[in-house]
Order: structure tokens, then C-alpha cells, then sequence
């Protein structure tokens, strides 16, 4: 103790009023610990916003069950995103959508039925395209000649607007209007920027795209739409079972660029993807569908509590769709155990948790 310190308590002993001295300084107490309570009670209120707390739902072979979505409902999910794939040929860049083959979950007719029970069991809508490639490339890499771009950009138009249309005929809440197609972007960014007029014209919801973690920052027109979307399959740490406090600590850098993001165009910042895999050194690459790693459930639960303790509290983030789910006892059966699927995992009851804390 310093010898300053020494004689102010010292004058106050021998004073005779330590006693209001006393008094003061409590009374100084009751005034911080109220002010603490005050700032708590204000981040509650900031934090426990509602979120879109959703998964990313993979049709099936056969049209949803009537109890397709119960299980969401139980972990307490409020959105769900409905994936209607569309195959495209590389060589023609002819995109194909809603053939006789093609899953009956996937088809506009299977889509429009899960729309519709998904809204009577309360859950909201987010119409989320996806395509495969004919050679099982990324879409985002994706090279095409200049015949095959042009039958390419006439299709998509076709393909998005069709589902647009639907969109808006059954009250859907949010359409994404592509998912990790920036090779297309940076071949024609005035495509895009038409083809979101052209989407508005037929659709009065709100409009986002899904870009890849790694081009989110090269999109040209997140000024024109209502969400900024990522799929956010960041690379974290390259140990097998990292610490919480590691990820959260890497989280930072791309928690700052979001930040730049949001204030820039003053859009909410959305999780289109994000997901794990119940494997050790899941947040390395968590892009990558690894089966050769260690089973590891604490690994993958671990993660998803750092993105809810990072993000799920912020006014600018509005929320996310978890990569993936399935119908019960359909396509779920044809999963590994070491799958991105969060059911009857340690990390469905982190989900749960979270989605309970920012949800109705």
C-alpha cells in the first residue's frame, strides 16, 4: 500500500466524519452496481432481439409428410430455407429445373406444398435455388464459353423468376436469388443487376444471395438487395479441438469486415450457410464434407456456440441458416454419423439453446 493511500486512511479513522465518509463511499457503491444492472438489462434487450433461426431443409424424393417440419418446431427453429436444385450442363450452360425425373420435393409442385405447410405450422420462408453442375464442379469457379454464358444467363432468368413468381403467390418472406455464383458475377455484374429488377417486378419480399465465404466482399450489388448473405464456412483454426476462446478469438477478424460491410451499405448481415460436421479439425475447412477425420460431437457443438456467442447478439446481424436438414426417415438415413447434420448430436441441444434465447 502507498504511502498516499496509508494517510487517506488514516485522516478518515481518526476523522470524525468517517462515519459519512463510510456512508458516501456505499452510497458510491449503490450508484455503480445500479448502473452495472442498468447496462446488463440493456444488452438484454439489445441481444435478445429475434433472429432468423433457421435450417437449410433438403427436399426429397417424394413430397413432405404433414410432420416434415415438427422436429424444427421442437428445437425451437423459426425459418426454413427450401432448396429446389436445377442441373446445369457446362458444356451448353442449358439449366434444367422441374423435369419429369427430378425429386417431387424438388419441383415446383413439391415446393409449393412445403411452402404451404411450412406456413401453417408457423414457420417462415426463405426460396433458396441451388445448382448442380454436370461435372460436379463449384458453382463459383464455374467456366463457361461465351455460347454456353448466354444460354446460361436466359435459363437462370427463367429458373429464378419461376420461382419468384411462387414466392409472391404464396406469401414467402425472403427469396435468395442465387447461392455462390460468383463466377457468373464476375463474368456479367450488369446481369445481376437487371435480373433484380426483373425479380422485383414479380416479387414484393425481401430479396438476398448467398455468397461464398471467400467472395462475399467481390458482390457488386449488395446496394440493391435487403440482406448482405454469406455462406459461412470460414476456416478458423487448424487443431483438432480448438478452445472456445481460440475461435472466438478468430472469429474477430471476420466479425470487423462484416461490420465495414454493414455500415457501407446499411444492409443486416445474414448467414445464408454455416455449418459443422461432427469431426475433429471441423473448423479448419469447414467447407469440406472430410469422413476421414475423428467422430467428434463436442468439436461441432463447440463450434456452433461461438457463432451464436459472436454473432446473435449484434443489431446488425439478422440471424442464420444452419447447413442442414432432412425430412425424418428419408433422405437422413443415406447421412454418415459424421455428417453436418445437427439431430440427436450434442450440438442440437446448443442449437436449441441459442434459437430458444433469440427466438419468438
Amino acid at each position: 500500500m502507498s504511502a498516499k493511500v496509508q494517510f487517506f486512511l488514516l485522516y478518515f479513522i481518526q476523522n470524525k466524519d468517517f462515519n459519512q465518509f463510510k456512508i458516501n463511499v456505499l452510497h458510491l457503491c449503490y450508484m455503480k452496481v445500479g448502473l452495472i444492472i442498468l447496462l446488463l438489462f440493456t444488452s438484454s434487450i439489445i441481444g435478445f432481439s429475434q433472429k432468423i433461426n433457421g435450417f437449410n431443409f433438403v427436399a426429397e424424393r417424394t413430397i413432405i409428410a404433414d410432420t416434415g417440419f415438427n422436429d424444427l418446431i421442437k428445437i425451437n427453429s423459426n425459418w426454413v430455407a427450401w432448396i429446389p436444385y436445377a442441373f446445369c450442363n457446362v458444356t451448353t450452360g442449358h439449366i434444367t429445373f422441374n423435369p419429369k425425373w427430378q425429386w417431387k420435393g424438388e419441383s415446383l409442385e413439391g415446393s409449393i406444398q412445403a411452402i404451404q405447410l411450412a406456413n401453417e405450422k408457423g414457420i417462415k420462408v426463405m426460396v433458396k435455388p441451388h445448382i448442380w453442375l454436370s461435372d460436379h464442379s463449384f458453382t463459383g469457379t464455374m467456366k463457361l464459353t461465351a455460347p454456353a454464358w448466354k444460354t446460361w444467363k436466359t435459363d437462370y432468368a427463367k429458373y429464378i423468376l419461376s420461382f419468384a413468381k411462387i414466392a409472391q403467390e404464396q406469401n414467402v418472406k425472403l427469396l435468395c436469388i442465387g447461392t455462390e455464383q460468383y463466377s457468373s458475377i464476375e463474368n456479367d455484374p450488369e446481369y445481376w443487376k437487371q435480373l433484380i429488377k426483373s425479380i422485383r417486378k414479380i416479387y414484393t419480399g425481401e430479396i438476398t444471395y448467398a455468397a461464398n465465404w471467400d467472395s462475399y466482399k467481390k458482390c457488386t450489388f449488395w446496394g440493391d438487395i435487403d440482406y448482405i448473405g454469406v455462406d459461412a464456412y470460414f476456416p478458423l483454426s487448424d487443431r483438432a479441438n480448438p478452445s472456445l476462446m481460440e475461435l472466438q478469438r478468430n472469429w474477430l477478424k471476420w466479425k470487423a469486415e462484416f461490420i465495414v460491410l454493414n455500415k457501407k451499405y446499411n444492409k443486416p448481415l445474414l448467414f445464408t450457410e454455416f455449418g459443422y460436421r461432427s469431426t475433429m479439425y471441423t473448423t479448419k475447412e469447414p467447407w469440406k464434407e472430410v469422413k476421414s477425420n475423428n467422430y467428434c460431437e463436442t468439436c461441432q457443438a463447440n463450434a456452433f456456440q461461438v457463432v451464436f456467442s459472436t454473432f446473435w447478439k449484434e443489431d446488425w446481424f439478422a440471424g442464420g441458416f444452419i447447413w442442414k436438414w432432412f425430412e425424418p426417415n428419408k433422405s437422413v438415413k443415406h447421412e454418415d454419423q459424421k455428417s453436418y447434420f445437427v439431430k440427436e448430436k450434442l450440438a442440437e441441444e446448443m442449437v436449441a439453446k441459442y434459437f430458444r434465447l433469440y427466438g419468438n
